[in-house]
């Protein structure tokens, strides 16, 4: 799909649980609010965090329309992630943790990519920041990057010791 086309058309609800990182959530909110591709629905599920945590979604929620938050008594990251999925309007899905930001152009890839090869499902690599020192998970062996069947994928998610860039990670989808 070129940049031409509607690139915008397709709506995807990123989902964020969030539970005591005060010191990070508004750094991630920020790199999905920053996202080229701006056709977002931004979910961030407050597990009961007992920091400000909350309090930030709050204030970035008034900035920013697409940012829906929700308030719930902690029951751990699935429960929050259900809640959230209970909710979405989107036509995909994407999943960031409260700690980690992301690439300003990675939705904008990943739709195109999707639409490019007209799948159900994408995923990327990523990069450990560890005290500002960013690595890349590599792959110790190759990854096709073409459009492959699910049975296929689940080899490299099974290993993921060895294809560490394709982990078995939601928020790399």
């Amino acid at each position: 799909m070129g940049f031409g086309e509607d690139m915008n058309s397709s709506k995807i609800s990123i989902i964020i649980p969030v539970y005591n990182t005060n010191n990070y959530v508004e750094r991630c909110v920020r790199s999905v609010m920053n996202q080229t591709y701006k056709n977002l629905e931004i979910i961030c599920v407050d597990d009961g965090s007992n920091d400000c945590s909350g309090h930030i979604l709050d204030i970035l929620a008034e900035e920013d329309n697409r940012i829906i938050v929700i308030h719930k008594t902690n029951e751990g990251v699935s429960a929050a992630r259900n809640k959230a999925l209970s909710v979405a309007t989107g036509d995909y899905i994407g999943f960031v943790d409260s700690d980690d930001y992301i690439d300003v152009h990675m939705y904008e890839r990943m739709i195109s990519r999707i639409k490019e090869c007209d799948s159900d499902m994408v995923t990327c690599g990523y990069f450990f920041d560890r005290a500002g020192i960013i690595s890349e998970a590599v792959n110790l062996r190759t990854v096709s990057e073409d459009k492959i069947p699910v049975k296929e994928f689940l080899v490299y998610m099974y290993n993921r010791d060895v294809y560490k860039g394709v982990a078995a990670y939601l928020w790399t989808r």
